[in-house]
């Protein structure tokens, strides 16, 4: 098989998002990380609009409810906090399960 090239950026974490071929086998692989030279145009940068792009190009994207998006009103946010105001927390409720079990 040959071997899988691809450009990545490093964070300030100095960590890296590898996404691998679907053709790649699993098991051991061996990676070998050199920065790039001077004379190699640098990656393109990871901008919200360069992810969004690669999203709708995959086809991972709906943004059709985006143009019709707006704030709700201060009305509407107090009637939404009314409505979950007495739902027990997530805590509760894991508690709640696990004494069942035990």
């Amino acid at each position: 098989m040959q071997p899988y090239v691809t450009t990545v950026i490093v964070d300030e974490k100095r960590r890296i998002m590898l996404d691998l071929p679907d053709d790649m086998p699993t098991g051991p692989i061996e990676i070998t990380a050199r920065p790039l030279a001077a004379s190699e145009p640098p990656p393109e940068p990871l901008t919200r609009e360069w992810v969004r792009e690669k999203l709708k190009a995959a086809g991972l994207l709906d943004d059709k409810a985006e143009p019709d998006a707006m704030a709700i009103s201060d009305q509407e946010m107090a009637r939404l906090g009314q409505v979950f105001a007495d739902v027990r927390s997530i805590s509760e409720l894991i508690d709640e399960d696990r004494e069942e079990r035990l």
